[in-house]
């Protein structure tokens, strides 16, 4: 009966608290014979040896299946391998365990595990034993299995190994009353919904962990105890992982409270709010605000003398608040030292390097800004300026296609050390990782959007394939219209719009939907006023811009241009951005006023003040200046030469400005 019993178990697809209860019923339904079967071979096997006894105890404490052997080696368990395996090698001998040759762990039948079980608790055994795996599985001493920051790659795969078992761990330590049973049940809860968040990327099961802990916590710790400061602090990160920013700022927030009443306001638990606080800030919208607390902590960081690593994450932050400003040579920056920090105390298959090399592509990109300068240079050329020259395009008249032109004229460089080319290997590199790492969720979905943003500018066709992929991890993870899916949703509408013939009124149709729906998420999730908003307009005017409706795009652009230079100020490059695209919308096709030209030369200057020399926003404007001074000015020639050169750097095919 007992090798029957050992020789495995159906998959019913039951949950483990069902699996409990059928299996008690089985077990009771034949008392005379499985279950003395069990227990007789069981007391033959500790006769022989009791370490043998205290592993098929805890193996009936976990999950059935593939219970990694190296947990017995702890001090509170088996002590060694040796008395693991000499152990095992007696439970095998009875047939009450089958061991497995590849991966080196344990599986027990769910009988097993129940007999032995109900004997333990019989004989007052259950206390002790849970003490003594708690001991052996949480790393809150030296000996535990499972660390609490979860940074090498062999630590992962033992977190990811271990869930099932910390699961039915959780359930057995509900069912039984002892005296350290909430302290347990504590650690157990925040060790796994850690792992589910931080390791494997499942955010929404660390929050029904969290939240239906919570209650029992605060009536017995208190509701201003440490503890429960603890449990909001992840309850808020699992909440901000699954796109629930506002309701991460409250429990943030009470944490916070909770922390500065209990360590005071310079203490490093403080500091660690601090920034929780700073990262629901930034989904929220408000990188100011965020930058604000991350500096806070890091000063606080700095005052206790925390590790660099815990430093290093706050730069991390601090620079991702930097990104969000536009402040892209300062993110890069810190992000370049973080990079070197990681690399040093973390294994590079690691999360954190995951998030940080995205967030480094997308300060290398500038946030996709090659894409949106290529774009209206190629409608420049191509419906624009050009119009009425068509053997500069090859022979293509006014209706040319974009995509051809930009196909021929207007390829970025592909040189490693190019920024958009930089951008795209750690784009990448992020993707793969987090796709390794976490699977394909919301994690992996972030990068694949970065990822496509930068393929704007290089493969539209791909852009809009991997867009089109994060999207749909999104919509499986989020709810519908969640403010998470907007980013990867607007590279798809520019990537259909770029794909698209200029008099294809049913997809502008399409398009404009689309667009509308992200504006309508946008402001509610927001406001009016928000830049994220202001760059989604800015994206709908090159769309409309695309499709020939010019006075349409002027009023987005119009929208937009006052939320940019109220947020990023008039001379950042969002800014400049919007006043070109407005500028060129609003004299597309006669030359301009003496005073219009005065303009447009203001704003070449403040560009060149504020903004790299190579800038290809400094070129466009350049272009856009030789372009509205009569053939006879001598500041044409040297306007369209400036412009050559500029976007002739970043785009080695583009025809010389002098032959407009």
């Amino acid at each position: 009966a007992a090798a029957a019993a050992a020789a495995g178990r159906s998959e019913t697809g039951s949950s483990d608290v069902d699996a409990l209860t059928a299996d008690r019923e089985m077990l009771g339904a034949y008392p005379r014979s499985v279950r003395s079967a069990i227990l007789l071979s069981v007391q033959q096997a500790a006769a022989l040896s009791q370490d043998a006894l205290t592993m098929i105890r805890v193996c009936a404490c976990l999950h059935a299946d593939n219970l990694p052997l190296v947990l017995f080696e702890r001090q509170s368990l088996l002590r060694s391998k040796l008395a693991a395996d000499d152990a095992l090698s007696v439970l095998q001998t009875f047939s009450l365990v089958h061991a497995g040759s590849v991966n080196n762990c344990i599986t027990v039948h769910r009988l097993v595990q129940q007999a032995v079980l109900s004997s333990t608790q019989h004989q007052g055994g259950v206390p002790t034993l849970l003490s003594n795996i708690m001991d052996a599985v949480f790393a809150d001493n030296s000996d535990g299995l499972l660390p609490w920051d979860v940074r090498s790659v062999e630590d992962q795969g033992m977190a990811r190994r271990m869930i099932p078992h910390l699961h039915r761990l959780l359930q057995i330590l509900q069912l039984h009353e002892y005296h350290h049973k909430m302290q347990h049940l504590t650690v157990a809860v925040h060790h796994l919904s850690n792992i589910h968040h931080g390791v494997v990327g499942q955010p929404e099961i660390a929050l029904k962990l969290l939240n239906s802990a919570l209650p029992s916590q605060i009536e017995y710790f208190g509701a201003e105890s440490s503890i429960i400061g603890i449990t909001l602090i992840l309850k808020g990160n699992a909440e901000l992982r699954s796109g629930q920013a506002r309701e991460a700022k409250k429990s943030y927030e009470k944490a916070l409270a909770i922390n500065r009443n209990v360590f005071g306001d310079m203490h490093y638990e403080t500091a660690v709010v601090l920034e929780n606080l700073a990262n629901a800030h930034l989904e929220l919208g408000d990188p100011v605000k965020a930058r604000s607390l991350y500096e806070k902590a890091y000063e606080i960081e700095l005052a206790v003398e925390q590790s660099e690593d815990d430093v290093c994450l706050t730069n991390h932050n601090i620079s991702v608040a930097s990104l969000r400003m536009g402040q892209f040579q300062r993110a890069e920056q810190l992000l370049q030292k973080v990079m070197v920090v990681y690399e040093r105390v973390f294994d590079m298959m690691h999360i954190n390097v995951g998030r940080c090399l995205y967030t480094l592509s997308e300060a290398v990109s500038e946030g996709g800004i090659l894409f949106y300068a290529r774009s209206l240079l190629a409608e420049l050329m191509v419906n624009g300026i050009n119009a009425t020259d068509p053997t500069l395009l090859g022979g293509a008249g006014p209706k040319a296609d974009i995509n051809t032109y930009m196909a021929t004229n207007l390829v970025p460089r592909t040189d490693p050390d190019y920024p958009q080319m930089r951008a795209l290997t750690y784009a990448k590199q992020a993707v793969d990782m987090m796709t390794q790492l976490t699977g394909h969720n919301t994690e992996t979905a972030f990068g694949q959007s970065v990822l496509s943003n930068c393929l704007l500018s290089i493969d539209i066709a791909q852009a809009h394939s991997i867009a089109a992929q994060a999207s749909k991890i999104f919509v499986d993870k989020r709810p519908k219209d969640h403010i998470d899916t907007c980013f990867s949703r607007l590279v798809l509408v520019l990537a259909r719009a770029i794909q698209s013939r200029p008099d294809d009124i049913q997809m502008l149709e399409e398009l404009r939907a689309d667009l509308l729906r992200l504006l309508e998420i946008e402001v509610d999730f927001f406001h009016a006023k928000h830049f994220v908003v202001g760059n989604t307009r800015i994206s709908e005017a090159h769309v409309l811009l695309h499709f020939g409706c010019y006075a349409e795009a002027l009023n987005a652009v119009e929208a937009a241009l006052p939320v940019l230079s109220d947020f990023y100020g008039r001379d950042h490059q969002y800014a400049l951005h919007a006043n070109i695209l407005a500028e060129m919308l609003r004299h597309r096709t006669s030359p301009l006023h003496p005073d219009g030209r005065s303009e447009l030369l203001q704003l070449l200057q403040r560009a060149q003040a504020s903004l790299e020399p190579k800038s290809v926003w400094v070129g466009l404007l350049h272009l856009l200046c030789g372009r509205v001074h009569p053939a006879e000015s001598q500041a044409r020639p040297l306007h369209l030469a400036q412009a050559t050169a500029i976007l002739q750097y970043h785009f080695p095919h583009f025809p010389d400005c002098s032959r407009l």
